[in-house]
């Protein structure tokens, strides 16, 4: 039978003071208090629906709390608390480890698991980009939008990490890290609070209903053919100058100091459609959406 969509729940296990990711026992009184992982599995429990239930563990795995899964993640899924309270998972609760490695599970945990290794070259940026640009960018961008910043990624991403490789870094970012961080940077500018609007669903819908209406052009202004082309080149502009500021940032934000001169650069050389002023560094630009250009940085006034 087909299985309705789930609901995921992302726990990071580590975050308690005596590293378990279950509930804390008091030693002499046996009171005990719920951890957020122990919160989920029982508002979980409680849903009788058919809906998947997941829990994520999304941290690095240690002996501390681990371990106190084992019964869990048996065949009877039942979940042994340290007051010996004992909670019976449902066929729709699952559990998920989103881990680097397993260098410190026991055999024990190994077993009980089903171990899916991805590695890296099988996860390409690309995939990556492509599946959010998809989910959370066609809304905002329309059409239009998601594949002009896809041919930008398609275009600039991967020169853009042969010259990193050889600059140096604080501190050595993965290379699917700095194509998430770019991703994040360009979703937290691209919105309607920072100043962002997209032309083109206002405009076309301007031009239908005056098309429907049969109205015809008042004298001197552009044809409908023409604002559609000026927005279209507005809107490639703006999401231009956006991608630059994000590149910059998210792909080189971790670069040493004096590796930034040579990284600053290689976007003004590389980085086409866009003006990034020559005097300072592409570090010290933001992207005023009013006025369609980089301009320095400024202390907001208070």
């Amino acid at each position: 039978p087909q299985v309705p969509a789930g609901h995921p729940a992302p726990a990071q296990p580590q975050v308690h003071l005596d590293g378990r990711a279950l509930r804390r026992a008091n030693e002499v009184t046996q009171d005990v208090a719920g951890g957020p992982p122990q919160r989920l599995r029982a508002a979980a429990v409680k849903d009788d629906s058919p809906t998947k239930q997941w829990t994520i563990f999304d941290g690095p795995v240690d002996t501390l709390w681990i371990e106190s899964l084992n019964t869990v993640l048996d065949d009877s899924k039942t979940l042994c608390l340290p007051n010996r309270k004992r909670i019976k998972l449902t066929p729709t609760c699952t559990f998920m480890f989103e881990v680097e490695n397993l260098d410190v599970a026991s055999p024990a945990t190994v077993s009980r698991c089903g171990m899916v290794y991805v590695d890296a070259c099988e996860m390409p940026w690309r995939a990556y980009v492509r599946s959010w640009l998809d989910k959370t960018m066609r809304g905002p961008l329309g059409e239009e939008g998601v594949d002009l910043l896809w041919e930008a990624f398609d275009k600039y991403i991967d020169p853009c990490q042969a010259a990193l490789a050889a600059m140096r870094e604080d501190m050595r970012a993965a290379p699917m890290n700095r194509v998430k961080s770019t991703c994040r940077l360009l979703q937290s500018l691209l919105r309607t609070e920072r100043g962002f609007v997209n032309p083109l669903p206002a405009l076309r819908a301007t031009i239908a209903a005056a098309a429907a209406a049969g109205a015809n052009p008042q004298p001197g202004a552009a044809n409908p053919q023409e604002q559609l082309r000026l927005a279209q080149d507005g809107l490639r502009q703006t999401l231009m100058l956006s991608f630059v500021f994000a590149l910059v940032w998210g792909m080189g934000g971790a670069l040493h100091a004096g590796a930034r001169e040579a990284f600053d650069s290689w976007v003004k050389d590389t980085i086409e459609g866009v003006l990034v002023p020559s005097v300072g560094l592409a570090y010290d630009y933001m992207v005023d959406f009013a006025a369609h250009k980089l301009v320095p940085w400024q202390a907001p006034e208070f």
